[in-house]
């Protein structure tokens, strides 16, 4: 609860307690344990130091692949949880192999049309991108969304989020490739943040990454006009969630200092990059 609610700290505490404790009791390898470093190491993930998170995230898979089977949902679950660190960090050679295995295991397990499969399926393709495998992406996105919208429903509590990583993924293959299946993350975008306000409310952090997806999404096709509102709108509303100098405001600051600079309000870009730089300093050393 705490994580969800960007309380990063207050969830460290915990999970790192939590973990202990159940070490003691249960021992290592206990699947209470297991779980238990699983969630730490999610936690360790969005903290100011991710890296931790890797030694972590590592010895839960090993240990939770000596003791189930591959296809398992607690593998898969711990698979994603290492390819996800690795994501963060920047070890995207590290990262790919994981996702493709968690993805075909998870697909074979679940099934196509799977909310789970899904995500993995959108998290593969963005992998793709990343490391230059634009036709292979593509088409997981395509396969993705067709799937969402005929299997799911707009109604799914999932919809919103796997939408808005579809968008992003979309957005990310015109930024990094300059493919034109990039201009689909708009119609894509603004159905994600509609189902999130409907499904999920403006107050909810998926919410408010949905909208600063959507702006990016925005100002990649040169419309600043609607991207800097729902930035402006986002920096509002987590800031009262999480206060103005949670690390989750940086991406925020630094897309409205580079929406205000692209139409040359440079008055009004310099003192956001210069907070995003200042507070990126602070917060993870950068």
């Amino acid at each position: 609860a705490h994580h969800r609610a960007m309380r990063v700290s207050q969830a460290l505490e915990l999970a790192q307690e939590t973990v202990e404790l159940s070490r003691m009791a249960r021992g290592p390898d206990d699947p209470e344990t297991l779980a238990g470093m699983e969630t730490l190491a999610w936690v360790y993930k969005s903290s100011d130091t991710p890296a931790a998170a890797v030694p972590i995230a590592k010895q839960a898979l090993e240990l939770t692949r000596r003791r189930l089977t591959k296809d398992h949902p607690d593998t898969l679950s711990r698979m994603n949880c290492l390819a996800s660190v690795y994501r963060e960090i920047g070890e995207l050679a590290l990262a790919l192999p994981l996702t493709e295995e968690a993805f075909q295991l998870t697909s074979a397990k679940l099934g196509r049309d799977h909310p789970t499969t899904l995500s993995r399926m959108v998290a593969l393709a963005m992998d793709y991108f990343r490391t230059g495998g634009v036709e292979a992406g593509l088409t997981h996105l395509e396969d993705a969304l067709k799937i969402t919208r005929e299997e799911l429903g707009s109604d799914h509590p999932a919809a919103p989020y796997i939408l808005d990583n579809i968008a992003s993924a979309y957005t990310f293959a015109y930024f990094a490739h300059d493919a034109e299946e990039g201009k689909q993350a708009l119609p894509i975008g603004e159905e994600a943040l509609e189902l999130a306000k409907r499904n999920l409310g403006p107050n909810d952090p998926q919410t408010h990454d949905i909208m600063v997806s959507l702006a990016f999404a925005y100002h990649e096709q040169r419309m600043i006009d609607k991207a800097v509102p729902l930035l402006e709108e986002a920096r509002e509303l987590r800031a009262a969630l999480v206060g103005k100098d949670h690390r989750s405001m940086i991406p925020i600051l630094s897309s409205l200092g580079r929406a205000h600079a692209q139409v040359g309000s440079l008055d009004t870009a310099v003192p956001l990059y210069e907070e995003a730089i200042e507070m990126s300093k602070a917060k993870i050393g950068l």
